[in-house]
């Protein structure tokens, strides 16, 4: 699976801890609640977590690559599912 997506970075809090996510379309990531996958953006290549339902999917972005490249909450990131 490589596949580049378009899509809006959203932060939410839970408790005392913020994630950083993005959705995406129904599909994109085999289905599960958590799903290992390697993605890129801004030109970090790193793992995490996803999930994908028959709804829809996502992937959570540490926070601390959100800082590093300086991306805010709504805006719209070029995001690559590398596997």
């Amino acid at each position: 699976m490589s596949a580049t997506l378009r899509e809006r970075l959203v932060l939410e809090r839970y408790g005392s801890s913020t994630y950083a996510k993005v959705f995406l379309p129904a599909g994109s990531l085999p289905l599960g609640k958590s799903v290992p996958v390697t993605v890129e953006v801004g030109g970090r290549r790193f793992k995490t977590r996803g999930w994908s339902f028959t709804s829809g999917a996502g992937v959570t972005l540490p926070l601390r690559i959100v800082r590093e490249l300086g991306l805010h909450p709504g805006q719209m990131v070029d995001l690559t599912l590398v596997d």
